[in-house]
């Protein structure tokens, strides 16, 4: 079954490279799975998340530490390809 995108305006190039700036990858961080900005909120989490119905301001209510840059960076990370 093919995975579903979440819904997302098409972005620049400048704005797509600086929203994947916020994902990061490293083996000692979530056994090295794509996080937002080296926390341990990983990228699956957000979009399991959004995938579930929760809004995006459901979602910065839950994580204060996250921004809604971050929630458009895991959604531009996981639509990318």
């Amino acid at each position: 079954m093919p995975e579903t995108k979440i819904a997302q305006p098409e972005l620049s190039e400048s704005r797509m490279f600086s929203l994947l700036k916020r994902v990061t990858v490293n083996d000692s961080v979530c056994h090295g799975e794509p996080c937002i900005r080296g926390m341990r909120i990983m990228v699956s989490t957000i979009i399991n998340s959004l995938k579930g119905g929760m809004s995006v301001d459901d979602i910065l209510l839950r994580c204060p530490d996250l921004t809604r840059d971050d929630v458009d960076a895991a959604i531009a990370y996981s639509n990318r390809g």
